[in-house]
């Protein structure tokens, strides 16, 4: 069996200093290397709007 991908929940496009999100991403990619993934999945994390539907 091979890994596809590693998940990191690192808040991407968040607000906020973009140097600890790179240092997270940095740690997910030397993660992903150890069993060999070749993709490391990665999700938004900048702020919600909440609509009239969602509250």
């Amino acid at each position: 069996m091979s890994v596809l991908a590693v998940a990191s929940y690192s808040r991407v496009a968040a607000e906020g200093d973009n140097a600890e999100v790179v240092a997270d991403l940095a740690e997910h990619l030397r993660l992903a290397e150890l069993p060999g993934a070749p993709y490391l999945r990665v999700f938004p994390g900048g702020p919600v709007a909440l609509t009239e539907r969602t509250r």
